[in-house]
């Protein structure tokens, strides 16, 4: 979904969550499985790999932790979709 696309209901929407602690992650997932179980739910406890599935993934909604230890942050994350141009 690109800016300036409407919201259909009933259309599946990818939601991709990204947080270093898995326990943040289950907690996420399954509150958007619980209310919209047609949507594809990807989540990744690594900036990283996140990077290199939504370089064939799109994804219609991006949620990300802010402070990640490791190789990036979330706005390092957030920084590096939008310069490959994947958001």
């Amino acid at each position: 979904m690109k800016p300036g696309d409407e919201m259909v209901d009933n259309e599946e929407y990818t939601v991709v969550i990204v947080d270093d602690e898995e326990m943040v992650t289950t907690s996420i997932s399954t509150l958007f499985m619980l209310e919209n179980p047609e949507y594809n739910i990807l989540v990744f406890n690594s900036p990283s790999e996140a990077v290199e599935e939504l370089r064939s993934q799109e994804a219609d909604l991006v949620i990300s932790d802010y402070l990640m230890p490791g190789e990036m942050n979330g706005v390092q994350f957030l920084m590096e979709l939008k310069k490959l141009q994947l958001v």
